[in-house]
């Protein structure tokens, strides 16, 4: 049987006959599944945790798809340089992909986290494109005084939540938003410990810290209430 013209429109037309729950279930099938969902709830504190401890138990695992809204995917990996692809530096880095719904169409693009230092001689966080073009620079403050296991965790997040504002704004809930920076600041940590030699010794001296692989386990194996408190401090040190 043939379809008319009149048949055929209104057959193309039908997944957007659907009212506003139509839309929400466009963007949801678009999207490719995350493995990972972060809400605005304590949970999403024990996930951005479990994230980590993955990476940390294989460092060479695949990347993670990490939901931080309905219309929006973040996916991490760990960069490890190698003869056979282009690289944006000599160490394991961070990478993140996002996925994002925008006018009923999925946007892809990805930023790079690499280590640098700014004009102040101070430890930052260097945002790339694929290309190469710097996204963003954010420095890391740390004074002498104040280096101990809390202080640089959230100066080198906060220094991560900034340079996601600048990639992918601030259209997130504030808890994920935190989570999120947790969870790339703690991979950025991973990748230089996997890695070797005098650019290790380097950042950690100038986070002021001495850490190791078992090391840094040990202190994510810490209570959750104490990264609890520290992912509400910072979420609510944010302004909007």
């Amino acid at each position: 049987m043939e379809l008319t013209r009149r048949e055929f429109i209104l057959l193309l037309s039908l997944p957007f006959l659907k009212g506003c729950g139509g839309a929400s279930q466009l963007v949801r099938d678009q999207l490719p599944q995350p493995d990972v969902q972060l809400e605005e709830s304590q949970e999403t504190v024990s996930k951005a945790i479990d994230v980590v401890r993955s990476f940390l138990d294989n460092p060479r695992r695949q990347p993670i798809r990490v939901g931080v809204s309905e219309g929006q995917n973040l996916v991490f990996q760990i960069v490890h340089p190698n003869s056979n692809s282009r690289s944006l530096a000599n160490y394991p880095y961070l990478k993140i992909t996002s996925e994002k719904i925008e006018r009923g169409q999925m946007v892809v693009s990805s930023a790079n986290f690499l280590w640098g230092i700014d004009p102040q001689n101070l430890l930052s966080i260097v945002i790339k494109d694929d290309t190469g073009k710097e996204i963003a620079r954010q420095s890391i403050p740390i004074k002498s005084r104040e280096k101990n296991e809390v202080n640089w965790l959230k100066a080198g997040i906060t220094a991560a939540i900034v340079g996601l504002i600048a990639w992918i704004g601030a259209g997130i809930g504030r808890l994920i938003l935190a989570a999120v920076g947790f969870i790339a600041f703690n991979l950025m940590i991973i990748g230089l410990l996997v890695a070797a030699g005098y650019l290790v010794v380097e950042i950690l001296r100038r986070l002021g810290v001495e850490l190791s692989l078992q090391g840094f386990k040990e202190l994510l194996n810490k209570s959750v209430e104490f990264f609890k408190n520290l992912l509400n401090e910072m979420a609510d040190s944010l302004n909007r």
